[in-house]
């Protein structure tokens, strides 16, 4: 809406400043989100921006102000950005308050009322600045301001959310950028308050003005006024960025100058005269100063430091320095001459002259005991009335690493050590945790290499803590540290094992039989060969995820220790190949689809299937399933107190790989004292008694802690969920050289992959993401770069399908192996051949995926056959067969089909559930930039992969 001024008395208009007369001003913000949306409200941004609009209008003179507040999506933010900036002439200026949020790729987004937060829909549901950027570059004013009063990811009560290196984001050339906030801090919007503070000291500048100033506020003195006031308040300073001559532009005159008067230059604080100050005042100080060091030292932090937490924030602060103030007055008052008349009263009546004599000594002694005896409690209650009419101040962060595999138990052990540190805090978190992971290859290869700008962005910030599965990654990390010639930044002595969990079988707990068997197996004792041999014998099969995890990688260099039988329990060798054959039948038979993750596995649609295979996977997997908790983001365990029938029970072979769990901390250039502080408090924490029960909880057995008996266990690693506490386990041995050679067996006896891509070529694949660019050509690029994961034995065929029926399906590149070295050619010719699809029209999905069945071929012992959908998941409107139809035509097909869902569509969507239920496939969801990573995921499992 555009502001009228009004019709101001003469008075008033005189008192107005021509500076932004011609000026097109844009103040946007967003304080009110929907009930969908995971961002908290922002009260004061309402009546900051229309404060704003009327000081801009009556200061500044600004006659061209539109105000949009709580706009739904971010293309109604665009439209008003857009058509301001097309607008102005002379001078733009846009002014948005609100919350602002970082995607993983360090780009910066600005909220709407539907934004939502989270990482895979961040992209699509929030503004980007860059294309605010662009904007403003391409107007033609002459002038461009842009003031962002926003910071990144709000979590504690009062803040808009946490800041990042903004400057980075806010070179726009011939203008003045100004931002709230710098590097690692937050924009504060005060709980109560009618204005958020940023904004709020902008408007008493142009209001009361700086008596400090010159007769004129220009936008540079403005940020320089800013700079200190809002810093003496102890709020955040702003950052600009300025080219050209843009920060002379005159915003109004300065009310706190009348005529000539000169300006009134801000002083430092003048030093206190220097004075004999009386003994007994001194010991109270030297009290008072002595109980930061004590309370630090009773509460986690070092004896010589400021205790952590918002004791340590307190006393950083003016307050905490007033507090101790009058803690030693009020000790020297209370100690010095009560005391001191009694001293001198008991000398006297007792003819003690050497009490008289000390008296001074006694004083200031008492004094000094006085102050302290005071000072703690009296810290402790300012901390909590802090607390309680503030918020919990901004706490450390930590950065901890892990796997796919590990995200969710590590997740819930942060969350634990986060209560820690809050439990002598007043119930806030001293260390806040952030937790990310990432496949065990890229990050050995990113530790590897020193972790790059590249890894930046891809993976995350270099992380203070590594929670890999296995020390041997470690290994791994330091020989790709070596290859490269980096310095792989491990502190030696911060090394350890936290945990373990060994590797099992998993069965179906209706076959454990009271005598303790599965069937003739012991719960305990049998060998590798032992247990193979006889789950064969019975019919069973055996589900191992796929080695592109650790624990696949562990579970095949446990199935091979196979293959060298057991002749002194006479049990036939088996060679890898017909271990291979054996799970690969075993996954066919019980339509399981192919994955590295054990979660994907423990939840397929039907749990029958459970009660004739056993499960490679690690005792924590399978304790955490029967438990219901939850595995990973597949996952969510299963129900409470599980049933009979649905229960795992674990077998633990006399030698077995074990997961030894590492805590690694990281000490790369130039990490702050807070960061390291966080890092080695959260390795010691792992070791006190909360940090082993907590290790415990998750599922895995502590090495110094009992894991439970059976008259007291310890959940979930007791009977009640399907582990054997008392089991003994013998690691296996287990060095870099057996997972290479490992890996090179698996290459060579793995079934080679024949796999068909349909990419789908409708109307609806020509929407834009994020980054401008179409669906369609995020497919393409994703398709076309995963033809170099090929193995040399593997087949890759590529269909485009749009229009009626069958004739809509164009088949691009038939289904062969790779041609060319590393897939060159194959490569070539898919990008040719995707190249001349033009998307438009339906998609005849169904028909597409039935004549791509046909075209695979069942899958066999000496292949896996598999149809990979790349869609938007739209209804299918354009294949002449009905569901059921199509349902008849590709059950027992015996070819897997997967379907990636791409854009705003989910793998909810009924059509992609119906088609990857019945073929013993499975749904991934992607956006537009992690095609290619979700494609990689469905390819290992299916092909050698280079």
């Amino acid at each position: 809406m555009m502001v009228d001024p009004g019709g101001p008395t003469k008075s008033r208009r005189d008192d107005r400043h021509g500076g932004l007369a011609d000026a097109v001003v844009l103040l946007c913000g967003t304080g009110r989100h929907e009930p969908g949306s995971n961002l908290p409200d922002v009260p004061a941004i309402a009546a900051t921006l229309a404060d704003l609009s009327q000081v801009l209008a009556m200061r500044c003179g600004a006659r061209k102000i539109t105000v949009k507040l709580d706009l739904a999506t971010p293309m109604d933010l665009g439209e008003a950005i857009s058509d301001a900036a097309r607008r102005a002439e002379d001078i733009l200026v846009i002014y948005y308050v609100g919350h602002g949020l970082v995607s993983a790729s360090g780009d910066l987004f600005l909220a709407a009322r539907q934004t939502n937060s989270r990482p895979h829909r961040l992209a699509h549901t929030a503004f980007p600045y860059r294309v605010l950027r662009q904007y403003a570059m391409e107007s033609r004013a002459r002038s461009k301001i842009v003031i962002l009063d926003c910071c990144f990811s709000g979590r504690a009560i009062g803040t808009l959310g946490a800041s990042t290196q903004i400057m980075n984001l806010t070179a726009i050339e011939g203008a003045f950028v100004l931002a709230s906030a710098g590097r690692e801090e937050v924009a504060l919007a005060p709980h109560g308050a009618r204005h958020t503070a940023f904004t709020g000291a902008l408007i008493k500048l142009l209001t009361e003005g700086d008596p400090s100033g010159a007769a004129e506020i220009t936008i540079e003195s403005a940020y320089q006024y800013l700079s200190w006031s809002l810093p003496a308040a102890e709020y955040p300073k702003p950052r600009r960025s300025v080219t050209g001559r843009a920060g002379d532009l005159v915003l109004a005159t300065n009310p706190a100058r009348t005529g000539n008067q000169p300006p009134q230059r801000r002083r430092p604080p003048v030093a206190p005269r220097r004075a004999r100050w009386p003994s007994v005042l001194i010991a109270a100080a030297a009290g008072a100063a002595t109980v930061p060091f004590l309370v630090s030292g009773r509460h986690g932090g070092g004896w010589f430091e400021l205790p952590p937490g918002v004791r340590g924030e307190l006393l950083r602060s003016v307050w905490g320095t007033l507090l101790l103030i009058l803690v030693c007055l009020f000790a020297a008052l209370a100690a010095g001459r009560p005391i001191a008349r009694l001293i001198g009263r008991l000398g006297i009546h007792f003819g003690w002259r050497r009490l008289t004599r000390l008296r001074v000594a006694l004083v200031a002694a008492l004094a000094f005991l006085l102050a302290v005896a005071l000072g703690v409690p009296a810290l402790d209650a300012a901390a909590a009335g802090q607390v309680w009419l503030a918020t919990c101040p901004p706490a450390s962060q930590l950065r901890v690493l892990t796997t796919p595999e590990g995200y969710v138990p590590t997740r819930q052990l942060a969350e634990a050590f986060e209560l820690d540190t809050a439990r002598d805090n007043f119930d806030c978190p001293e260390i806040r945790v952030l937790v990310y992971a990432e496949p065990r290859g890229q990050t050995v290869t990113a530790l590897g290499r020193g972790w790059s700008d590249d890894d930046r962005q891809r993976i995350g910030p270099r992380p203070d803590v590594w929670l890999p599965d296995s020390t041997v990654e470690l290994r791994l990390a330091e020989e790709e540290a070596e290859t490269t010639g980096t310095a792989l930044p491990v502190v030696t002595a911060e090394v350890r094992s936290v945990a373990s969990t060994p590797l099992v079988l998993g069965v179906a707990d209706r076959q454990v039989v009271p005598a303790g068997s599965v069937e003739g197996l012991p719960l305990t004792g049998a060998s590798w060969p032992k247990l193979l041999d006889s789950l064969e014998s019975l019919g069973w099969g055996v589900i191992a995820p796929d080695p592109a995890a650790t624990v696949g990688e562990l579970a095949r260099l446990a199935l091979y220790a196979a293959a060298a039988g057991d002749p002194e329990r006479g049990v036939a060798p088996k060679t890898p190949l017909r271990v291979e054959r054996y799970v690969g039948n075993s996954y066919d038979r019980a339509g399981y689809p192919p994955e590295a993750d054990i979660a994907r596995l423990l939840c397929v649609p039907e749990r029958s299937a459970r009660e004739n295979v056993a499960f490679v996977l690690t005792e924590q997997s399978l304790a955490r399933f029967n438990q219901g908790a939850a595995l990973g983001t597949t996952c969510a365990g299963s129900p409470q107190k599980l049933p009979g029938s649905d229960q795992l029970k674990a077998l633990y072979p006399a030698s077995t790989p074990v997961l030894d769990h590492p805590f690694v901390r990281l000490a790369w250039d130039n990490l702050s004292a807070q960061q390291t502080g966080a890092a080695r408090r959260f390795g010691a924490w792992l070791d006190t008694a909360a940090g082993r029960s907590a290790l415990t909880a998750i599922g895995l057995r502590p090495p110094e802690a009992e894991t439970g008996s059976e008259a007291e266990p310890l959940a979930p690693i007791s009977t009640e969920y399907g582990v054997q506490p008392g089991a003994g386990i013998t690691a296996m041995a287990v060095a870099p050289e057996q997972l290479r050679s490992t890996r090179d067996t698996y290459a060579e006896v793995h079934r080679p992959g024949r796999v068909l891509v349909a990419l789908d070529a409708s109307g609806s694949m020509t929407a834009r993401g994020p980054d401008d660019r179409r669906l369609w050509d995020s497919a393409v690029g994703g398709v076309t770069d995963s033809v170099s994961l090929m193995g040399p034995r593997d087949s890759f065929g590529v269909w485009s399908f749009q229009g009626e029926g069958t004739g809509g399906i164009r088949r691009l590149v038939p289904i062969a192996r790779p041609d060319g070295t590393a897939g060159e050619k194959t490569r070539t010719a898919t990008s040719a051949g995707l190249a001349t699809v033009t998307p438009g029209g339906p998609a005849p999905l169904y028909s597409t995926i039935v004549e791509g069945i046909k075209t695979v071929g069942r899958t066999t012992e000496d292949q896996v056959t598999a149809l990979v959908i790349v869609t938007d998941g739209q209804d299918d409107n354009a294949s002449p067969i009905s569901a059921g139809q199509f349902e008849a035509a590709v059950r027992d097909s015996g070819v897997r089909v997967f379907a990636l869902a791409v854009g705003t569509t989910s793998c909810r969507a009924r059509e992609l559930q119906r088609i990857t239920g019945t073929t013993g496939g499975s749904c991934r969801e992607a956006t537009p930039g992690t095609i290619r990573e979700e494609l990689a995921t469905i390819f290992e499992a299916l092909w050698e992969t280079r």
